[in-house]
């Protein structure tokens, strides 16, 4: 480890692992990061940062689930598991004719909370509420409400992200009730919470940073650094289709960045409807006009029956 420490970004990343380990390092860490240098770094610099603190950890704080298509993670009775995604229409009553349109974007040209550009993810929300506020819909706007649904014989694998925050502050996973010892991990960090600390800071920090607003595409670094590393170095051996993030918009709603491919073949459109806003309260109220809905998919073209 360097004797400068206060410059941390300095440091080889082999140092900055064993730095990491300890409440001092890993907290001078966190404090550059929110003090403002992910403005100011490079985006690789920044995911070097956030691998060095996630990785010791990354065994002990972020489990993995399997949800099934009949899943009683979301409902006490086992029920569809689906994910609701609102769009909204490009042109004012021209509505989407494909369903890819409805799926993951095929290509993004900026960073976003879990993706970065050049690799979209599908972003979806436990509740149809929660999908209309992260895309902060406004008076009078159409919108293409759809609704996915895990298809029979399939399962996705999640990865939470901020669970042990939650976790420390309700004694609740967020989907995890049902798994015997799903809370263990969890359990045993908080054990040894007094001793060691850095489990529950970083992931804290993490939890504070998905449910953050993002005002400029630098905010976007350090949440798409953890999904890129989730996805492609963490995820290869454990095949993770999606991470399970908190809303930003509504609060205690439940977001999902599901892989595009996972999407494609896991998932399947079943509905969807094509909406006016005629009320937007703040705090997810809304009210809302129908004005069509999914009539029937015909060779990956949608059939749309109007509402009068």
């Amino acid at each position: 480890m360097a004797e400068d420490s206060d410059c941390v970004h300095t440091v080889d990343l082999l140092g900055l692992s064993q730095f990491v380990l300890e409440k001092e390092g890993a907290l001078n860490i966190i404090e550059q990061l929110r003090g403002g240098v992910k403005a100011r770094w490079k985006y690789q610099q920044v995911r070097n940062f956030v691998n060095a603190l996630i990785k010791p950890q990354i065994n002990r704080v972020y489990q993995t689930y399997s949800i099934s298509a009949l899943s009683t993670q979301v409902a006490s009775e086992p029920v569809a598991f689906s994910v609701f995604r609102a769009r909204r229409l490009d042109q004012r009553d021209k509505w989407f004719e494909n369903v890819d349109d409805l799926g993951s974007r095929k290509t993004v040209d900026k960073s976003g909370r879990c993706h970065q550009p050049g690799a979209p993810v599908f972003y979806g929300s436990l509740f149809s509420e929660t999908a209309l506020s992260e895309i902060e819909v406004e008076l009078g706007e159409q919108i293409v409400i759809s609704e996915f649904q895990l298809q029979q014989g399939q399962e996705i694998i999640v990865m939470p992200v901020g669970e042990l925050d939650y976790f420390w502050r309700t004694k609740r996973t967020y989907l995890g009730e049902e798994i015997e010892g799903s809370s263990k991990p969890f359990e045993d960090v908080l054990d040894t919470i007094n001793s060691n600390v850095v489990p529950l800071l970083i992931d804290a920090f993490l939890a504070a940073e998905f449910i953050a607003p993002a005002r400029c595409q630098a905010d976007y670094k350090i949440t798409s650094a953890f999904s890129d590393i989730i996805f492609n170095e963490f995820g290869i051996n454990h095949e993770i289709d999606a991470i399970v993030y908190p809303s930003v918009a509504f609060r205690g709603g439940v977001n999902f960045a599901v892989r595009p491919e996972s999407e494609r073949k896991k998932m399947k459109l079943i509905d969807a409807q094509v909406v006016e806003i005629t009320e937007a309260l703040g705090y997810g109220i809304f009210g809302f006009k129908k004005m069509g809905k999914l009539k029937s998919i015909a060779n990956g073209q949608l059939e749309w029956q109007k509402i009068d």
